[in-house]
């Protein structure tokens, strides 16, 4: 969704929706550390390998975008935690 540069409103919506189900929304709740970015690197790298879905969006996907994608998720996730976000 930050990716392709949802509303607000739809990310808001998603977010709380995982949070009634149990679903985790940062990065620390599936046992990643936000601060690794080589590892951030490496999923992102395999999210535009050649076959995946990455390439079915409307414009080219490259690993940095997914980096920072999911960089911003997790900021997102942890704000919409702390009930700062929206």
């Amino acid at each position: 969704m930050v990716l392709e540069g949802r509303p607000k409103e739809e990310t808001d919506t998603v977010l709380t929706f995982c949070d009634k189900v149990g679903l985790p929304t940062t990065l620390r709740e599936v046992g990643v550390d936000a601060g690794d970015l080589d590892a951030i690197m490496k999923v992102a790298e395999r999210c535009v390998a050649k076959g995946e879905t990455s390439h079915n969006e409307p414009f080219e996907v490259t690993a940095r975008m997914v980096a920072d994608a999911i960089a911003a998720a997790d900021r997102l996730g942890a704000l919409h935690k702390e009930k700062l976000w929206p």
